[in-house]
């Protein structure tokens, strides 16, 4: 889903600057770093956030995602 809204907007994920991770769980964090390392390059990884909270607004997420994403102005 991100690869996708990245591509929507011409962007990849080389051009992530920062991810913020908001979880129900802080035990899921070994799990979205090592996805985290399937996408992004891991010798210059974005700057990275994560943050327990109780709730999303829904309950069945478990994880919400932000990207700070720069790109050229044209």
């Amino acid at each position: 889903m991100t690869e996708r809204c990245l591509a929507a907007a011409g962007a990849a994920f080389d051009d992530v600057l920062q991810l913020t991770r908001f979880v129900t769980d802080i035990a899921f964090v070994p799990r979205i770093l090592a996805a985290r390392g399937e996408f992004t390059d891991t010798e210059r990884p974005p700057t990275s956030a994560v943050v327990q909270i109780a709730a999303l607004c829904r309950p069945d997420p478990l994880l919400k995602v932000d990207a700070f994403v720069l790109l050229p102005v044209e």
